[in-house]
């Protein structure tokens, strides 16, 4: 089970490398005005393959940790793995994770 989480948790590690990434490399072209609309689009058609990998990565091992785990392990591990997805969600949209305290 624990090799589950650790591939859950690289995943989402790559995933925040991969939005810095892509951040620095987004800026870099819309402040060159010598960019071309073909520029930028490559690069957000590559930041999207390589986070569909990290997803279906991501998506794998999650499958993986709920079949070996038990009904009573799984239960206590749900509201986890709802703050993980959540996480994981809002780091792909590129914004801040919830502290959990809004509203």
């Amino acid at each position: 089970m624990l090799a589950a989480v650790d591939e859950i948790e690289a995943a989402i590690g790559e995933l925040n490398g991969l939005i810095a990434d892509e951040g620095a490399s987004l800026r870099a072209l819309l402040l060159d005005h010598g960019s071309t609309r073909a520029a930028v689009d490559s690069s957000l058609a590559d930041f999207n393959s390589k986070h569909e990998a990290l997803a279906r990565r991501c998506l794998t091992a999650h499958a993986a940790l709920k079949a070996e785990a038990t009904a009573a392990e799984w239960k206590k591990l749900r509201k986890l793995e709802l703050e993980m997805m959540t996480y994981a969600a809002s780091r792909s949209l590129g914004q801040a994770p919830s502290s959990g305290k809004e509203g």
